[in-house]
């Protein structure tokens, strides 16, 4: 057990072979939101540098109240070739605190793990093009039906699934639960999402130099994509799709939102954006959902295809086969 305290690799001190924790318990009380006690930088509790090899697994839980540590990292691995996180849970509740994971460079591979109440999941910055990020069975807290993920009276939701912020990565994404906001900062990422419970989405993809842009490929598969409350299902907003390339793709998926109130679309996709919504998608028009795809009234650019899909609406059942919605190309 580690109270109040954190391991640092730097300079290579926890580098070079194969790192193995187990069973191990960090402790962040809020009695140590005033020093002594508090991580003294974002840098992270657990930081591994310059390793082939680590394996975090067996129990490993951190679990965090202290608000002083809201911007600061749990585990940081750092030039390290593979990392795996398994059977772990990582829950915060100091209200939008910190990152759970965070990596340079190499893969990441994610399993059996929960991570609650965190402003990003994990967080992949300067990564070179070779990243990957692999997760099955991981649970990013999201809305849960009428409510969230809770402990104690908070709210326990991830602000931020996944953050790539300057790099690449290739992001493979089984058996999950995961919402909230996909954030790319000058980044490169093909996401791949199947066989999991997606929530509400959000796509930020933001270019702040020219070269490079964002440019996302998010994929969802043979999935669950739902949610409540008002507001699209899935969200891309005009002034990330703007400067950046966007491409997603809905491939035979269960879709459905309700909303006590309201006329909104499931999907938002405004210009410049490529959006396909094909092969066996069954959608459910609930309550507040009268649209099945919002589109931006300006359209000068992009391509949209909505073909082989059945919507159920109003207890009435339509299939919509070999049809292309709408497509336009501009160049």
């Amino acid at each position: 057990m580690v109270t109040g305290g954190y391991y640092t690799g730097g300079g290579g001190a926890v580098g070079n072979g194969g790192v193995i924790l187990e069973d191990i318990t960090v402790i962040d009380p809020p009695s140590l939101a005033n020093k002594p006690g508090t991580p003294p930088s974002g840098i992270g509790w657990i930081w591994f540098n310059n390793s082939y090899g680590i394996r975090v697994r067996g129990g490993f839980t951190y679990l965090g109240a202290n608000p002083n540590s809201s911007g600061s990292t749990v585990i940081v691995s750092d030039g390290v070739t593979f990392t795996e996180i398994d059977e772990s849970f990582f829950i915060s509740t100091a209200r939008g605190g910190g990152v759970a994971v965070s990596s340079g460079t190499g893969t990441i591979q994610i399993t059996n793990t929960q991570i609650l109440g965190f402003n990003v999941g994990v967080n992949y910055g300067n990564t070179d093009g070779r990243s990957k990020l692999m997760t099955t069975n991981v649970v990013i807290g999201t809305d849960r039906g009428g409510g969230v993920e809770a402990y104690g009276g908070a709210q326990l939701f991830v602000n931020t699934p996944i953050y790539v912020d300057y790099g690449f990565i290739d992001a493979l994404i089984c058996c999950s639960r995961l919402g909230g906001v996909i954030k790319l900062l000058d980044s490169v990422s093909r996401i791949n999402i199947s066989d999991s419970e997606v929530h509400s989405l959000t796509i930020e993809t933001i270019t702040k130099n020219s070269p490079p842009q964002s440019d996302l490929l998010l994929t969802i598969e043979g999935s669950r994509i739902t949610g409540s409350g008002s507001g699209p299902l899935i969200n891309i907003p005009q002034e990330y799709a703007t400067n950046s390339t966007i491409r997603v793709r809905l491939i035979n998926n269960e879709i459905s939102k309700q909303a006590s109130s309201g006329e909104w679309p499931l999907v938002t996709v405004p210009n410049n954006v490529v959006f396909e919504m094909r092969g066996g998608n069954y959608v459910r028009m609930l309550n507040g959902f009268d649209v099945i795809i919002g589109l931006s009234q300006d359209l000068t650019s992009g391509f949209y295809e909505f073909s082989d899909n059945i919507i159920e609406a109003e207890a009435q059942r339509y299939t919509y086969s070999t049809v292309v919605w709408r497509s336009m190309r501009h160049s």
